[in-house]
């Protein structure tokens, strides 16, 4: 997205929710419900269609012709939900120490077909997505994207200069 897009944050403000907020069309905010320790990597259903819902919502009002998606622990779950939501709307989606949400999307079977380009970063030290979270992933992505996995050893819940080279290299490749 462009971070320029004349009047974005003035549509935002209309689309969304007041607790939650687009910024530079990068990310989606919803400070006043935390997850629960408990609900890391498995967070209600409802509350990620509606986040993701929000962003279609946005993104609707925007003039654009090709738009990317990027997002890290929570907002990597709500991109994977965009592309599962509108597999034809997006040319391709970076996770960062991300998952996929639980449950069954319309998109899900036609994106086994397109398989759309997704690069997903993760360290092996990060203790705020469950294992099962992570597994879950694991089996979904390779069988509906074109999948660029990347493991970083001793990385926590974080995103390293090594991973951002990854990520700048897989855009590069990709577009």
């Amino acid at each position: 997205l462009r971070p320029d897009a004349q009047g974005a944050d003035r549509r935002a403000r209309d689309v969304l929710p007041d607790h939650r907020r687009v910024r530079r069309g990068l990310r989606v905010q919803d400070r006043e419900e935390p997850l629960e320790p408990g609900q890391r990597g498995n967070p209600d259903p409802v509350k990620v269609d509606a986040a993701a819902k929000a962003v279609l919502r946005w993104l609707d009002t925007l003039e654009s012709t090709s738009v990317s998606l990027l997002g890290f622990s929570q907002g990597g779950a709500i991109a994977l939900q965009l592309l599962r939501m509108a597999p034809r709307r997006f040319a391709g989606t970076v996770v960062l120490s991300g998952f996929l949400a639980d449950g069954v999307k319309v998109g899900d079977n036609q994106l086994e077909v397109m398989r759309p380009p997704v690069f997903w970063g993760r360290g092996t030290r990060d203790q705020v997505i469950t294992s099962e979270a992570i597994e879950r992933t694991e089996l979904w992505l390779p069988e509906h994207s074109d999948l660029t996995p990347r493991i970083y050893e001793d990385l926590g819940h974080s995103v390293s200069p090594a991973e951002i080279a990854d990520v700048n290299e897989f855009l590069r490749s990709t577009f």
